[in-house]
């Protein structure tokens, strides 16, 4: 396993898991050693119901064939598929003789019979020799892999570069797999360790972080170090914060000082650290710095009690991540934001009444199948509906939403 992909591994790792945890997604590999990954995520799906699909060039002409094979160990459940679902499936598969299928309702066909296995275990899709699969299925398994956020679904896919053909899955996580230890692993690790750090997975952050500390490669063991320490401190490893704030201290450059003032702040216990924080953000620096200092600045204000102030840096922080695009630390931003009592902004929007009540039921720990017969409603349609909750709450997992969700009577929800 040695010669695997360290980054590729740890990705996969992370999707499994947060596919268990009722956040599914995808994770396209490409470059060297793709199927030996592939193997590893089999390998890695303990309690996971695997799905595998290999392209077959003897069948790529024909639309929907792979998906056929994929899909046909559920087919005893195609008859619970809502009416205008299952007829585009049948259509697809020369069920019936109804003309070309509708594509988007294949997709979403596909994408409820997936789920409704997925109901009963955690599904790992897996895709091999994606350039003989027919445009079609790539298609649909594109569309499914776009909306897995809060299904219990992992999809990996292997696409071999450079390819002839349009790529469906253009715009998914990918991650460049390589066999042996490169600069470029070292680069997806950190990457990997910020966008923990903006989803407060603070132990998986640091582990990953880890990695690069020991490692300790040239450039990325020095840029690991900030974060390490974050992720160290709120995740209860004082030691490896220590560490990683004294090798810091002794390599940080003259125009990185709001850095190691922003790590030391965050190992100092008395009032102290107020002074630290305060000349992180006011230090010369990357905007994005800037507000992540003013977030952990604002965090740290909220816990004590200091809630006016808090919420200037948190909103701060909050406009500086929206304006960048940095998702993962706005939402964390507006989950400490709702902490102090801020209210809901406009922008987010309102609930409206079955949103509404297919987010309590969500919160309250119903499944899509049991939301779905609970309010007679398709689970095609509570996906919908959840969607649009994640959108304008600024959550991606259910598990984000139980922590953000105010009391339904608090929510803001449209008038019937």
């Amino acid at each position: 396993m040695g010669d695997l992909s360290l980054p590729a591994r740890v990705a996969l790792d992370r999707l499994l898991a947060d596919a268990r945890d009722g956040a599914g997604g995808a994770l396209v590999l490409r470059g060297d050693g793709k199927t030996r990954l592939l193997e590893y995520a089999a390998g890695q799906a303990a309690g996971m119901r695997v799905m595998r699909l290999a392209g077959v060039e003897q069948e790529s002409s024909y639309q929907f064939a792979a998906l056929h094979r994929l899909l046909l160990p559920l087919m005893p459940s195609l008859d619970r598929l809502p009416r205008p679902q299952r007829a585009a499936l049948q259509a697809a598969f020369g069920i019936t003789d109804a003309g070309p299928p509708d594509l988007f309702l294949v997709g979403l066909a596909a994408l409820t019979i997936l789920s409704d296995a997925a109901a009963v275990e955690p599904v790992l899709i897996i895709v091999d020799d994606a350039h003989w699969i027919d445009d079609a299925t790539m298609t649909v398994l594109a569309f499914v892999a776009r909306r897995l956020e809060t299904a219990r679904i992992a999809l990996t896919s292997a696409i071999r570069e450079p390819s002839e053909r349009s790529n469906p899955f253009a715009g998914l996580p990918d991650i460049h797999v390589s066999r042996t230890s490169t600069d470029r692993d070292s680069e997806a690790l950190y990457a990997l360790t910020i966008h923990e750090l903006g989803l407060s997975r603070y132990e998986s952050a640091a582990a990953t972080a880890l990695l690069v500390y020991h490692d300790d490669p040239p450039g990325f063991g020095t840029q690991i170090l900030p974060e390490l320490v974050e992720a160290a401190v709120r995740s209860g490893q004082r030691d490896a914060a220590e560490s990683a704030l004294d090798r810091l201290t002794d390599r940080v450059s003259a125009g990185a000082q709001g850095l190691l003032a922003r790590s030391r702040a965050l190992l100092t216990e008395t009032n102290e650290a107020e002074s630290l924080y305060l000349q992180a953000i006011e230090q010369p620096g990357p905007q994005l710095e800037r507000a992540r200092a003013q977030l952990l600045y604002g965090e740290w204000l909220r816990r004590r009690r200091r809630r006016r102030a808090a919420r200037e840096h948190l909103s701060a922080a909050r406009e500086i991540f929206d304006q960048l695009g940095a998702e993962a630390f706005a939402r964390r931003a507006w989950i400490e934001l709702k902490a102090t009592g801020a209210t809901r902004p406009d922008r987010h929007g309102k609930l409206t009444p079955q949103e509404g009540q297919v987010a309590r039921l969500v919160a309250e720990g119903g499944s899509n199948r049991q939301v779905a017969a609970q309010l007679f409603i398709s689970q095609s349609t509570v996906e919908y509906h959840l969607q649009k909750v994640f959108r304008k709450l600024g959550v991606s997992s259910r598990t984000q939403l139980v922590r953000a969700l105010l009391p339904l009577d608090e929510l803001a929800i449209e008038p019937r």
